[in-house]
């Protein structure tokens, strides 16, 4: 009989079918190639390409734009001639629940547009293609569109058209009327990255109004406008510009290898600056000694190739960092790379983590590749630093498990994010890996507290500082507590406001308050914004008998129909939760002190 195809036993491996084990040189063969297909990924820096996958126009067809159309398969400059269908215009969209309302992303959903003094600016050159997508609560209205110009000169003169237009209607006499005051229009100050202008029409010092804000990328322009209650939140707003810009780089002629600046020339990073630590312990918990003696470590160093990741064909964004420090470790079948990247604040050091991260959110699957294997992503959220994830990477084969995959940790603290590849059979996922990478990484995430805010302190120890839980009580939306700036910043949240009481936004934006910041407090309240409920399990839509059952001390109040439960905390504060019908309607945790109100 003849021997049994390798790549047959491997498609038979843990879907109940007989498993002959392979040659150990010849896992070894699959693995090491698999590997370098995986990472012979050419390195991005800065924005580079970012999930810009360039595809033939002629695999879409043409759709109709609202200033004409280019006959299908007709590419008129840089990128696909025609916006594909699964662009991410609705990434970072809010979830309004039950009573929101979405629609598209398509072509035919109309949007709010900037229109100063009755001039639609966007309309002075003809688009080839158009997408729009709506996403309407009861007093928020979330509206984007991105259009696409013939060339990158028109782009940019319907972003001038715009300028002009604001600067030309201070004052909006036409759109007055009935408003309680005169419509104003002021351009914004916003740093997204990217070329970037930001236009409010509203009455002067009044809540809400309308916040356009559009970004060019080569000869396309998108356009996220917020409209009602929250709209005048630029930041929140920012950050699904931040989200979806990365995505328009296929219509850059030259990628965006050389993002524009945001109206202000010389803001770029400086590639040359230096500022980890020669000393800083990125190797620390690495294994302490490698099969093939010292050859197996290499660094820390600035000489070693960046980690290049793609996701279903494209490159992983790598947004434009300013200091980056590299590690790696090599035995058999035990492959580690270390990454400490440093960015120029916080928002990009979240907006790199999160597109990292999303790149595989939206690449479940990916493959199969030339030899046959697929790559199937599953993204885990973790507990490390400020925010972290783990990403697992497990190949199949002909729909049966192989033992070939390697796993990724993500960790951002402050401006900073470490990346942690392992690969080799020692880097298949599964819980016991993670659980030692966490452990590993421990010292390297420590000292990442010298890139938050509010740095480590004099006499602060790494256990202490960065990473470590501050504030007391349970943890909401990533909040304790009496937790400080840095740590607030450290958890992805954004500060809103001025003075003794400030207003915090959830991580990825929004346009609600979900938490509240008072001075000699800390975090003096955290509602459940994000929908994750207690570590207990009660969330919204949890029963009364639910609450008694996992907090037997809780006292109630109120009627039977209207009732409000408190839970006390081992520290000045408590659990807050409003119950109607017998059912939680809300939930929060709320410090003794506070005397802020969202």
């Amino acid at each position: 009989m003849p021997d049994r195809d390798p790549l047959q036993q491997l498609a038979s491996f843990g879907t109940g079918g007989p498993v002959d084990p392979l040659p150990a040189t010849e896992v070894r063969r699959l693995g090491d190639r698999r590997r370098a297909r995986r990472t012979a990924v050419a390195s991005v820096t800065g924005v580079a390409a970012v999930l810009a996958v360039v595809v033939p126009a002629g695999l879409y067809a043409a759709r109709d734009g609202s200033g004409g159309a280019v006959p299908p398969g007709t590419s008129t400059s840089a990128g696909p001639a025609t916006i594909p269908a699964d662009f991410p215009l609705d990434r970072e969209a809010y979830d309004f629940g039950e009573n929101g309302q979405r629609s598209g992303p398509a072509a035919g959903v109309t949007v709010e547009q900037p229109l100063p003094c009755g001039r639609d600016p966007l309309a002075s050159r003809p688009v080839t293609d158009r997408l729009g997508f709506a996403n309407e609560g009861d007093e928020f209205r979330d509206h984007r569109q991105l259009l696409l110009y013939a060339d990158e000169s028109a782009a940019a003169a319907a972003m001038a058209a715009a300028a002009a237009a604001v600067e030309g209607c201070t004052t909006d006499p036409g759109t007055g009327a009935g408003t309680g005051g005169t419509l104003t229009w002021t351009a914004l100050p916003a740093d997204t990255g990217f070329a970037t202008a930001t236009y409010r029409q509203g009455v002067q010092e009044a809540m809400g109004g309308r916040t356009f804000q559009l970004t060019r990328v080569g000869r396309a322009v998108l356009q996220v406008a917020w409209i009602g209650e929250g709209g005048g939140d630029v930041a929140g707003q920012s950050a699904v510009t931040e989200a979806i810009a990365p995505a328009m780089c296929g219509w850059s002629a030259s990628g965006c290898a050389s993002p524009s600046p945001t109206e202000t020339p010389g803001t770029d990073p400086d590639p040359a600056v230096k500022e980890i630590a020669d000393d800083f312990p990125l190797m620390d918990g690495f294994p302490e000694r490698s099969e093939r003696g010292e050859k197996g470590y290499v660094g820390p160093n600035r000489t070693i190739e960046p980690i290049a990741l793609e996701a279903c064909g494209a490159p992983v964004p790598d947004l434009e960092p300013r200091d980056r420090l590299l590690g790696r470790y090599e035995s058999a079948e035990d492959y580690r790379t270390r990454q400490l990247t440093t960015y120029a604040d916080a928002e990009s050091a979240v907006a790199a983590s999160r597109a990292l991260v999303q790149a595989f959110k939206d690449c479940p699957s990916d493959g199969p590749d030339a030899e046959g294997y697929t790559s199937e992503h599953e993204v885990q959220k973790l507990t490390l630093g400020g925010e972290s994830w783990a990403i697992l990477d497990r190949a199949t084969f002909d729909g049966g498990q192989t033992p070939f995959g390697s796993t990724l940790l993500v960790v951002r603290v402050g401006r900073a994010v470490l990346v942690e590849e392992h690969g080799g059979h020692a880097g298949y996922p599964n819980a016991e890996g993670i659980q030692e990478l966490s452990q590993r990484l421990a010292t390297p995430i420590a000292v990442m507290c010298a890139f938050t805010q509010a740095g480590c302190g004099d006499d602060a120890e790494p256990s202490e500082t960065a990473g470590a839980d501050g504030g007391f009580g349970p943890s909401l939306g990533g909040l304790r507590l009496g937790e400080d700036l840095a740590q607030v910043e450290s958890a992805g949240w954004s500060l809103t406001g001025t003075g003794d009481c400030r207003g915090l936004l959830p991580p990825g934006g929004g346009h609600m308050e979900g938490a509240m910041y008072q001075e000699g407090i800390g975090v003096a309240s955290v509602v459940d914004a994000l929908g994750e409920g207690t570590p207990e399990g009660i969330k919204t839509g949890s029963s009364k008998a639910a609450l008694q059952d996992a907090y037997p001390t809780a006292t109630f109040t109120g009627q039977a129909d209207a009732e409000r439960a408190v839970v006390r905390l081992d520290g000045p504060g408590q659990w807050e939760f409003t119950l109607f019908e017998g059912e939680v309607v809300s939930l929060a945790l709320v410090h003794d002190d506070a005397t802020c109100t969202a």
